[in-house]
């Protein structure tokens, strides 16, 4: 083994347990409900290490839940959540494309934010909420919040073709 192969794998080991050590801390706070400081950790993380899917999905979860709970008090606030959501959730596509959790989230994203804007807007929004989530159940039948996102999408489709 040459010394530069024996650095770089020394390296790629120290670095590997603080990446799981970041993950595992933003699933905690994230489970608490600390989505601010979970986001926090993984933008870190993002800036750091570069998109990755299994910090690209958790983002991007992050920042729905956030957008969920504020969406009341600050509706900008929530679109903004939202934006940030797809944002995270297609960079972890970019990384890999079979990475069913990612495309599940981004429908997820999609599908909260068309919930925030008027109906002309809405209709234009309405089929990416679809592919997405027909992505992620080509991916992995079993992800049930694209079933959850997919049977919303039929019950939106419906209202906006009532006559």
């Amino acid at each position: 083994m040459t010394r530069l192969t024996l650095l770089a794998f020394l390296f790629a080991a120290s670095v590997l347990p603080a990446t799981a050590q970041a993950l595992s801390r933003a699933d905690s706070l994230h489970a608490s409900g600390d989505l601010e400081t979970a986001l926090q950790v993984l933008d870190s993380l993002l800036v750091n290490k570069g998109p990755g899917p299994e910090v690209s999905w958790r983002a991007a979860r992050a920042a729905v839940n956030r957008g969920i709970l504020i969406e009341q008090e600050d509706g900008d606030a929530a679109k903004e959540a939202y934006l940030q959501a797809e944002t995270h959730a297609l960079a972890g596509i970019e990384v890999d494309e079979t990475d069913a959790l990612a495309w599940e989230w981004l429908a997820i994203a999609r599908g909260r934010r068309t919930l925030t804007e008027g109906l002309r807007t809405r209709a234009t929004l309405v089929n990416g909420v679809r592919e997405a989530s027909m992505q992620a159940l080509a991916l992995d039948s079993l992800r049930s919040g694209a079933h959850h996102v997919l049977g919303m999408w039929h019950a939106e489709v419906r209202r906006l073709h009532t006559f």
